[in-house]
């Protein structure tokens, strides 16, 4: 079973028909999981989906392991619809189409442990991928119960304070270089941290008394974070891999199988002298643009850290003629407006908005210290938000008016690229 987006379509239709047991029995995935019939295949998967259950501490509405546990009880288990599981969870349809897909892999994620479990060699080897199949079944539960969007970021600046008295101790000084815009990842948290654990105190062991350089860039090929450790003051590393590196270390080897599960790529490069290169290269979470339309730019600082490590990446208008502009142009998944604006008021804005047909579809948060919910409803604007905006007030706004990033708006027409601002 090597290929695992195979295997994710393969749950997925055998979830579709968990109660039918003529066509799980006709279902190649009833031969390669190794059960005799479709009674056996819906076992298995009940089975599987119970091992996603999350402990008792956080079986809460708030616990996206919890809600996509029971997204997969409700509608497969149950048989509920999908609308009686957005009103049992409490959750918006856009929320549902989320927890339904994580909830889908991680569940194909139990199966191929258990595959890998049970078509094991005897002996040594069938030991060996035990303890690998027991690391992805933890792999599974952890991935499942954080969200998809983490702040690169941050998870970097933890990662390295945790780490510091190990690199102290190996006379390795750190200096990062991670630019304010860098994008969120589409990875666990959890398993991006312990990734780089490993990776950074395998690069400390391997160059002691260096000075290890941590880069971020976004890039065409994804967000990627360079580890550049050199123990001297010469030119930079060359880009060739050393095959006398010792690349099977363990800490190398681990952290690489936590990266690499998620889509990371690690690539391990050095230019010899003791000298180090790292390059993990993650796939990015197609953001959703956010036009700020508000004359106050301390609003929009405010709204940007509100934001932070989400998918939604604010961009300014400053000015109602550049607003309507770049509404146009971005084609954005969601606008904010403040209504008391210079010359044209928000009122004004939002109608030539509505007025023009390339942004008239375009959900509006009007936001306002002003009382006026009934009358911004009634133009068609799709939230409301009194002033002091909340960031979780901000948030939850935007995620019922904006169709996720994994469906976002189409492409703006020709002609009309959107500038990349971040």
């Amino acid at each position: 079973m090597a290929d695992r987006e195979a295997l994710v379509q393969d749950i997925h239709e055998c979830l579709v028909h968990l109660h039918d047991g003529p066509s799980l029995e006709a279902h190649r995935l009833a031969r390669l999981v190794g059960t005799g019939g479709g009674g056996d295949l819906q076992q298995a998967l009940v089975a599987a989906i119970e091992q996603l259950r999350p402990p008792a501490a956080q079986r809460t509405a708030a616990s996206a392991a919890w809600r996509r546990y029971r997204h997969l009880v409700l509608r497969y288990v149950e048989g509920r619809s999908r609308q009686e599981v957005v009103d049992e969870l409490g959750i918006s349809s856009r929320q549902a189409t989320r927890d339904h897909e994580e909830s889908v892999r991680a569940l194909a994620a139990v199966v191929w442990t258990r595959y890998s479990r049970e078509r094991a060699p005897r002996g040594v080897a069938r030991g060996a991928t035990a303890g690998t199949a027991d690391l992805e079944a933890e792999m599974a539960q952890v991935a499942t119960a954080d969200e998809a969007a983490t702040d690169l970021a941050a998870t970097v600046d933890g990662v390295l304070t945790t780490i510091e008295s190990l690199a102290r101790s190996r006379h390795v000084r750190f200096s990062v270089d991670l630019p304010d815009a860098l994008p969120s990842v589409t990875l666990s948290r959890t398993l991006l941290r312990q990734g780089l654990f490993n990776l950074l105190g395998y690069a400390v062991e391997a160059c002691p008394g260096a000075t290890l350089v941590v880069r971020g860039a976004d890039t065409a090929r994804g967000v990627e974070l360079t580890l550049d450790a050199r123990r001297g003051r010469g030119r930079p590393p060359s880009r060739q891999v050393e095959p006398g590196l010792p690349v099977a270390d363990d800490l190398l080897a681990a952290a690489r199988r936590l990266l690499e599960a998620e889509g990371v790529r690690v690539e391990l490069l050095s230019g010899g002298d003791g000298d180090l290169l790292i390059d993990v290269v993650m796939p990015p979470v197609r953001m959703r643009d956010v036009l700020v339309i508000d004359d106050n730019p301390d609003v929009v600082a405010l709204f940007r850290r509100y934001l932070r490590g989400t998918d939604f990446r604010p961009v300014h208008a400053g000015t109602a003629q550049n607003a309507v502009r770049l509404a146009r142009d971005m084609q954005p998944a969601g606008i904010t407006l403040d209504l008391m604006m210079p010359s044209l008021d928000g009122w004004e804005i939002l109608e030539q908005l509505r007025r023009d047909p390339l942004t008239r579809g375009i959900p509006v948060v009007v936001c306002s210290a002003l009382p006026e919910n009934a009358l911004a409803r009634s133009l068609g604007v799709c939230e409301f938000l009194a002033k002091p905006v909340t960031p979780a007030g901000l948030l939850s706004a935007l995620e019922r008016c904006t169709v996720p990033s994994a469906t976002a708006r189409p492409d703006p027409p020709a002609g009309s690229a959107p500038p990349r601002q971040r």
